[in-house]
This record gives structure tokens, sequence and C-alpha cells, in this order.
């Protein structure tokens, strides 16, 4: 768990946004060499309700992430949850990682990319997908939201190398999913 006085300290240095949505927001705080991102989690409404009595999303986002890097596979390192209740209902839930510089949404990069000039780039980053999905059931993990908003493309693109970045849901089965043991 990230210590308060670590907070403190890295929040002393600045903090920056990467997105802001009605339920969720992401903040880089830090500078130089330790640098750690915030993702703070409102339910409202149906989301309030679902929360009642249960793990908030940034813990089970935390343990997921946990269990992957776990496993061996390439992931954001976690560093710490916290959730503030109301009543049994998770109203803020946040979710706190290492930084990883040069990486980008898999999402944003394939929005950048021209469909004819970089096709090749796309074929590669698709195969990459497809191998980092497999490495997770290969080590007994299903992965429920494998999309692009999900993953990040370490430095360039053309490299395709790809970890993961938010598992709001998985769930270990401790053997290969392809069948054998681990």
């Amino acid at each position: 768990m990230i210590e308060v006085h670590t907070l403190s300290r890295l929040s002393a240095a600045g903090c920056r946004s990467l997105k802001y949505e009605p339920e969720t927001a992401v903040d880089v705080f830090g500078a130089g060499e330790e640098v750690v991102v915030r993702k703070t989690y409102q339910n409202r409404g149906r989301r309030l309700w679902w929360s009642f009595a249960r793990r908030s999303r940034a813990q089970r986002e935390h343990d997921h992430l946990v269990a992957i890097a776990a496993a061996g596979v390439p992931c954001l390192v976690p560093l710490g949850w916290s959730e503030w209740r109301h009543a049994g209902f998770v109203a803020y839930s946040t979710l706190w990682t290492r930084f990883v510089p040069d990486a980008r949404p898999l999402k944003d990069v394939l929005k950048s990319l021209d469909p004819a000039r970089d096709a090749e780039v796309r074929r590669r980053l698709a195969k990459a997908m497809g191998r980092l999905v497999a490495l997770l059931h290969r080590r007994g993990i299903l992965w429920f939201t494998p999309m692009p908003r999900n993953v990040m493309v370490l430095g360039d693109p053309r490299d395709a190398r790809l970890l993961v970045a938010d598992t709001p849901a998985s769930v270990e089965v401790g053997r290969s999913v392809h069948g054998g043991a681990l």
C-alpha cells in the first residue's frame, strides 16, 4: 500500500490530469523518477447500488493487477488502493499505480495510425494483442475486457510492446485455460 507521507510528497511535486469523465478521473502525481498515477472511480446511480457490501472497483483492479504481475505478464505496477464508503455503499475508490513513461493507450495509438500507410504496424499490434491474451490464458488468468482502451503501448508502436493497464474483471483459474497444468 502506498504511504500517506509519500502521497503528500508526490502531490507537492505537482499534478496533471490525463482523463476526466463523470465517473472516472486519472491524474499523474510527482516528478522525475518518482511518478504515480491515481485513478479515482465515483459510483453514482445504479453503480452505487451495485457497490453495496462488495469490493470496490479500485480494490478489484488492484487485486487483478497483482495476480497478473505475479503470473509474469506485463502490466501496470499496482501500488495500492483506497475507498470511501457511505452506509455500506462505495461512493469513491482510488487505485494507485506506477507511472509508465512513454506509454499510450492502444486505442489512441490505433486512432493515430493511417489505415493504408500503417497497415503493417496495425498488424503487428493485433498480433501482439493476441500474444498478450494468450499469455494470460496460459498463466491461468481470464481477462474479460481485452480491448484497446485497456492496453498500453510502450514506446514506438512499430515495436508492438504491450502491457495490461485496466482490469475491472478477470478471474484466476489456477491452471492454463488451454488445458494442462501450470
